[in-house]
């Protein structure tokens, strides 16, 4: 699967044929893939093509990533934690979640289904659920679908943890950079 970003759409409506054409501003990056996708589009005509479209989302870099988990491990060997435990409860502070009303025999199954994802993709049972024989929910997200703002924020809580801590974390113009480097590889 090809993935090219754009930054503009039209819509042209052929009226002789009934036709309606979905046409992409392609980004100067992704320009070469989308050309060879239509070359090849043109050796295989008569087949049907599907596009997910979608608004672009920054995605962290390794480096931010790997700050994080360092930080963790930080809190965690001054606290006598594990550092997934540090996460899960820096997980919990963010407040990123959906709220899920489900019927009280299924939500066992849910939250081990949730948390298939990854560590930090927590569930807790709130205390109360407006229909009976149900519960509610909150389903956390994990940091692998946060954005720069999100995993700034998560970031600067653990940092605000481990300077209460006195533990050494890197000065912020080097974090500046992580996240700036964060935004740059997605563009």
């Amino acid at each position: 699967m090809r993935k090219v970003n754009f930054d503009d759409v039209r819509l042209w409506d052929d009226y002789e044929t009934g036709e309606l054409w979905l046409m992409l501003r392609v980004c100067k990056d992704y320009r070469r893939a989308a050309r060879e996708f239509a070359e090849k589009a043109k050796e295989i005509a008569g087949k049907v093509f599907t596009a997910a479209l979608s608004v672009f989302r920054q995605r962290r870099s390794g480096a931010a990533n790997r700050y994080m988990w360092e930080l963790c491990r930080k809190i965690g060997n001054r606290m006598n934690k594990g550092d997934v435990e540090v996460y899960r409860e820096h997980i919990l502070l963010q407040n990123i979640f959906k709220r899920i009303e489900i019927n009280a025999d299924a939500a066992e199954t849910f939250k081990t289904s949730w948390a298939m994802h990854g560590v930090g993709w927590l569930c807790e049972t709130e205390d109360y659920a407006p229909q009976e024989g149900f519960v509610t929910l909150r389903a956390y997200y994990g940091s692998s679908t946060y954005n720069t703002k999100q995993m700034s924020r998560l970031i600067d809580t653990l940092i605000q943890d481990c300077e209460a801590l006195d533990l050494q974390t890197r000065p912020q113009a080097e974090l500046d950079a992580m996240l700036s480097y964060w935004e740059a590889e997605a563009a």
